[in-house]
């Protein structure tokens, strides 16, 4: 477990207070299950060990969502597989489509991000994160996270028109007869896919990725393989409020979270009407630094 996550475990939940051990022992089914927990935040990190499953074997995150537009990518470019099943990606890289890539249409949607765009939000605050890092160690990890991204970023073109190839992401989306999927070609590109992480809609198969080493990734694909989203955490607010909430822990019970039978919507307002969310967390307010 991270030390975030510790200090979360340690001084956030107040278990012991609460009496819930007592309270689960003689009511075991009372654990959350069967309520969805709507969590409005900067994001959760759907690849968190007590982020996997429920106490009852049922996804722990149903949805992700993100509203900001930053992570929305145009797949509507649309191209076809050389004689040779080579393919031309936006970036002007050329892969040769792995065979098992099922596509009966031979219709492949093209899109490319770079990571400057994405975390365009997350650079311009990191002057603050770099003044008080010392001063919360809560931080820590997001603070690696920044670094990372920083040092992507950092050749890219300014101008905003010019693609460098290392530091951007080509994504391929397709449908494979049943159902539309992705792939995203990593920035340590290689020619060979074959073993290449694909995903389709989050709700469905509940599938990630890593971009970045080790940046979490999931999507959602729209308009008929036209719009792809991505979903990715922008900080470790909403992953720390999901974890107090209902994180589960099958094989360390003492670190769970207050309703480990509970499942969790990364949303916005108007979503968690639209689904029915039983509970609503919303976070406001600035970054608080504390010396505990």
């Amino acid at each position: 477990m991270s030390p975030v996550l510790e200090k979360i475990q340690k001084n956030f939940i107040p278990k012991k207070d609460l009496q819930q051990d007592l309270f689960l022992q003689r009511y075991p089914k009372y654990d959350g299950r069967g309520i969805l927990i709507a969590i409005i935040d900067g994001g959760i990190d759907v690849c968190l060990e007590g982020m996997q499953k429920t106490s009852t074997g049922l996804p722990k995150i149903v949805d992700c969502f993100d509203f900001s537009g930053t992570n929305v990518v145009d797949t509507s470019m649309v191209r076809k597989t050389s004689e040779n099943n080579t393919l031309l990606l936006l970036s002007g890289k050329e892969i040769m489509v792995p065979k098992n890539w099922k596509n009966p249409s031979n219709e492949w949607h093209l899109g490319i991000k770079s990571c400057k765009e994405m975390y365009s939000k997350v650079l311009a605050k990191s002057d603050i994160h770099d003044e008080k890092k010392e001063e919360n160690k809560c931080l820590e990890e997001n603070e690696t996270k920044i670094e990372k991204i920083k040092e992507a970023v950092e050749n890219i073109n300014l101008n905003g028109t010019v693609h460098n190839i290392d530091n951007t992401m080509d994504c391929i989306v397709r449908n494979d007869g049943i159902k539309w999927c992705t792939c995203i070609i990593p920035l340590s590109f290689s020619k060979n896919l074959e073993n290449a992480k694909i995903l389709t809609n989050f709700r469905d198969e509940h599938e990630y990725c890593f971009i970045f080493d080790n940046i979490c990734c999931c999507v959602t694909i729209e308009n008929d393989g036209h719009l792809l989203k991505l979903f990715i955490s922008k900080n470790d607010h909403g992953s720390c409020v999901a974890q107090v909430a209902a994180a589960h822990y099958p094989d360390q019970p003492e670190n769970n979270g207050l309703a480990p039978g509970a499942q969790i919507v990364s949303i916005n307002l108007k979503k968690c009407i639209e689904l029915g969310a039983d509970i609503v967390n919303l976070s406001t307010g600035g970054i608080s630094f504390t010396d505990r």
